[in-house]
């Protein structure tokens, strides 16, 4: 309780604040929530929206620290956010760093509303983050594209043209992994 009064303290003492870090979101849930009978969606919309209505009303950013689901989904990123959906529909911007405990290399991703979306590649020494490759939006863009759909129009292209069902067309490239009714 008090939390966003707590924050106009700190802009009055110190204007020139742009950012506030809250590590993590659960330190403040229940903080002005939702009741306590609202569907999970409506409590992190909630606390999200009244977070990211301060930013906006004071000029400043205000970065939400938060975790990952152990399950990961290589189709959708934002998947992996724990939480409903309002975790990753409500921010303006989504920071999101995946490495595996056993690993020196991570990935660092940002998702954002109004800006490009891209990919750093990480390595973790001497306690230390270094980049070692940026992804674009078109490199994430196509890598986000199957390699089935390569495959067949590497096909159809070869064939100059090709007529059939969608299970024809699967078994003429060889694919077995995937149900036509997916593709």
């Amino acid at each position: 309780e008090g939390l966003l009064e707590d924050f106009d303290e700190i802009l009055e003492t110190d204007p020139g604040v742009r950012l506030i870090i809250i590590d993590t979101l659960q330190r403040i849930r229940g903080i002005d929530a939702a009741p306590t009978n609202a569907s999970q969606y409506s409590k992190d919309d909630d606390v999200l929206s009244k977070l990211k209505a301060y930013a906006d009303d004071h000029n400043i950013a205000i970065l939400v620290v938060h975790h990952n689901r152990k399950l990961k989904d290589k189709e959708n990123p934002l998947n992996e956010v724990l939480g409903s959906t309002a975790m990753s529909g409500v921010p303006d911007m989504i920071l999101k760093l995946n490495k595996d405990r056993t690993r020196i290399d991570g990935e660092f991703l940002s998702v954002g509303r109004d800006s490009p979306q891209w990919k750093m590649i990480l390595r973790f020494e001497n306690y230390q983050w270094h980049v070692t490759d940026t992804i674009s939006e078109e490199q994430l863009a196509k890598e986000s594209i199957p390699e089935i759909l390569y495959t067949i129009a590497t096909f159809i292209k070869g064939m100059g043209v090709w007529e059939g069902t969608m299970t024809q067309l699967m078994e003429a490239v060889g694919e077995k992994n995937m149900s036509s009714s997916a593709l």
